[in-house]
């Protein structure tokens, strides 16, 4: 399965437009592992948000647009892509690599493709938040305490899509974080790493503009469902040494990837260094 994800990872970093009616991998070989996953709470909300961010600080023009989904439990929380969701729930019935090989090209073919992939559990274990995350073929999983930052009420109300919601600002990651929560949705969870408020958060945003969350949904689930987590193995690292490591990537990505480039366009390197200087606005700028 490696094999396939380095196919898919080095397409979609040299463009997945230009992958979309190839196959991304060989259909020979065994039949796909199947993935364990373990069961860290009963998933009892459902919070949908929409994601705008600005990946090139040099260009305003190009913004990306992404759906999140937060799923709240009774002690703990995940925050992940939607389409990224949607697909582990697909690949976890797969048992074939022709299956893997429909879901992926099905993914390119459809836009369910992403950029922003982290995967963040919040009281997991209890007292931190564990972020999941990729640096090209490497999965890394580090934990840092359990709401970083301390937030300033500043005072400003205001209504949106029909709740009364307030202001509180922070920084994180190297930027200044403005955040609006309903104090009557009594969650103090939000998107990404953040939370800790007495209430949901439902729009948050940096003061530049360049990453923008907005709660589109929230669903309160019938019928329990359950918060899991998948039990492949990852580097376990700190932050810091996350945050170095990614950006090392950026800076180098061709030479890295050189030994995969097998039977690709000519063009390809460049292509790849074309998008990589294009992706030079990370959400965090820096690791405090």
């Amino acid at each position: 399965m490696c094999k396939y994800l380095i196919f898919s990872l080095i397409f979609m970093m040299a463009g997945a437009a230009h992958a979309q009616n190839r196959v991304l991998i060989d259909l020979s070989g065994p039949p796909l592992p199947k993935t364990e996953y373990i069961v860290l709470d009963l998933l009892l909300v459902e919070c949908h948000y929409h994601l705008k961010f600005q990946p090139d600080s040099l260009n305003p023009e190009h913004i990306l647009e992404e759906p999140m989904v937060l799923h709240i439990g009774q002690n703990v929380s995940s925050f992940l892509n939607y389409n990224r969701y949607l697909v582990s729930q697909e690949l976890k019935e797969l048992t074939s690599n022709a299956d893997f090989n429909r879901v992926l090209n099905e993914g390119l073919a459809t836009g369910r493709s992403t950029v922003f992939n982290p995967h963040i559990f919040k009281n997991y274990p209890e007292g931190k938040i564990t972020t999941h995350d990729r640096v090209f073929m490497d999965s890394f999983e580090y934990e840092e305490p359990l709401y970083p930052f301390e937030w300033n009420l500043t005072g400003e109300t205001a209504q949106w899509e029909g709740y009364t919601v307030q202001q509180a600002m922070t920084t994180y990651g190297g930027r200044k974080w403005l955040a609006w929560f309903a104090p009557e949705i009594p969650f103090s969870d939000g998107p990404y790493k953040f939370g800790g408020l007495p209430g949901l958060i439902l729009r948050l945003y940096d003061t530049r503009g360049h990453y923008v969350f907005e709660l589109t949904s929230l669903n309160p689930l019938e019928l329990p469902g359950e918060i899991e987590v998948s039990a492949s193995r990852r580097l376990r690292t700190t932050r810091a040494r996350f945050w170095q490591a990614e950006r090392k990537f950026r800076e180098d990505a061709v030479n890295i990837v050189k030994e995969f480039l097998i039977e690709t366009p000519a063009d390809t390197p460049q292509r790849i260094e074309r998008n990589m200087r294009r992706r030079n606005n990370p959400i965090e700028l820096a690791a405090d």
